[in-house]
Order: C-alpha cells, then sequence, then structure tokens
C-alpha cells in the first residue's frame, strides 16, 4: 500500500510540474516574438508617419500631432535600444569578472 502511493504521489507531482514548466515555455517564445514583432511594428510606424509628413498641404493641427506621434516612436525605439545595449554591457562585464576570477585561482 505504501509503495502504491508514493508511485502515486510522484506521478501526479510529474503531471503538475510538466504543464507549468510546458506553459513557461510558451509563455518565453510568446514574449520573444512579441519583442520582434514590435520593432518591426514601430519601424513600420516610423515610415508611415514620415511619409504623411512629407505631405505639405497637412494642416497644421495634424502636423503637430504627427510630429509628437513621431517623437513617441523614436522614444520608444531608443528605450529598446538602450535596454538591448544594457543587455550588452551586463554580459561582458559578467565575462570579464569570470575571467578575472579564473586568472586568480
Amino acid at each position: 500500500m505504501i509503495i502504491g502511493t508514493r508511485y502515486l504521489s510522484k506521478k501526479f507531482y510529474f503531471h503538475i510540474i510538466f504543464p507549468q514548466r510546458m506553459k513557461a515555455m510558451l509563455f518565453i517564445i510568446f514574449a520573444l516574438i512579441c519583442f520582434v514583432s514590435a520593432n518591426e511594428l514601430l519601424e513600420k510606424e516610423l515610415k508611415v508617419v514620415n511619409d504623411k509628413l512629407k505631405d505639405k498641404n497637412l494642416p497644421k493641427e495634424e502636423r503637430k500631432m504627427l510630429e509628437f506621434h513621431k517623437t513617441e516612436i523614436m522614444k520608444a525605439i531608443n528605450k529598446k535600444v538602450e535596454a538591448k545595449n544594457m543587455k550588452v554591457t551586463t554580459k561582458l562585464v559578467q565575462t570579464v569578472k569570470k575571467g578575472t576570477k579564473s586568472n586568480k585561482k
């Protein structure tokens, strides 16, 4: 009887953990897809705004609104670039620290 309960508890535990891991993996993949598509969408939106701003017959209010929209898009792109650069610099610092630790040994 004890062997049977141990077997059932291990099996039950595995079934609880496996879907959580699967959900985590799917969430990571979804986040990566959203990040890539967000960059592409920002670039496309910036092109559309630039094309609209080339039109000289735009009313003043609409031109101001488009210029504000353009600056907001540029800020978002710059934030993404800065975040990407921060990840790269932290990785470089970590590798340098690892290299110095291995040299000390």
